[in-house]
């Protein structure tokens, strides 16, 4: 989840400096396309879209939200794994905190540390 705070917090910084917006809204504009709610209430080259310059920013910003979608869909997905992992050793282990790798094989015991 570290990467993900670390890349809203470059997107926000990029998109408050192309836009104008406020960090809160950056962060925001950041946060919701990347985690694709997406409400449109704030969208990258809005005010002006007239010259290449825009027009790059437009293309970065697009290359920032496929990224950033496909980052944090792999962030959610090993965080349900971890999640499910724990939920499952807990319910077959009897508690036990751990499943240990030993001799090729799961085995299942609880920990003494």
């Amino acid at each position: 989840m570290a990467v993900i705070g670390v890349y809203i917090f470059l997107g926000a910084l990029v998109f408050g400096v192309w836009e104008k917006w406020t960090s809160m809204e950056a962060s925001y504009f950041c946060y919701i396309t990347i985690s694709t709610i997406g409400f449109g209430d704030l969208v990258p080259g809005a005010m002006h879209f007239a010259d290449e310059t825009d027009q790059l920013k437009m293309i970065a910003a697009a290359f920032y939200m496929l990224f950033g979608i496909e980052l944090y869909d792999k962030a959610e997905g090993i965080i349900l794994v971890v999640l499910l992992l724990s939920l499952l050793v807990a319910m077959v282990c009897g508690g036990a905190t751990a499943c240990c790798w030993c001799c090729g094989k799961w085995v299942l015991r609880r920990c003494t540390f």
